[in-house]
């Protein structure tokens, strides 16, 4: 949707946030960057099955209320990623680099799904 956020805040987000509020640790959640089908640039909110249950509506609505807070710049564009759909769970591992790192935040060319 054409809007950027600081990668640490979305780093502290995902090690720490989520971890803390849906439980498992942060290995077990990921954000992966990818033009879906259509080319549109989608964030996929990679949660591991080890988790257990979560409502994918309360993960998108706990990291878009915490990417409001700041400044009303933060505020518009989490208010675009929300309008756009832009932000969507995929009950999945998290995925590795080739290397075998697991990176908090994952470009990848194509959607994880």
């Amino acid at each position: 949707e054409g809007m950027t956020f600081v990668g640490t805040d979305m780093v502290r987000i995902i090690e720490e946030l989520l971890p803390t509020r849906f439980g498992g640790c942060s290995t077990d959640y990921q954000m992966v960057e990818a033009e879906d089908g259509k080319g549109q640039t989608r964030l996929y909110v990679l949660v591991s099955p080890a988790v257990g249950e979560v409502n994918d509506g309360e993960v998108v609505d706990c990291i878009l209320s915490e990417l409001r807070k700041g400044s009303d710049t933060n505020r518009m564009m989490a208010e675009v990623w929300r309008q756009g759909g832009t932000l969507q769970v995929l009950r999945q591992q998290p995925r590795l680099t080739r290397g075998g790192k697991l990176l908090s935040l994952h470009v990848m060319k194509t959607p994880p799904v």
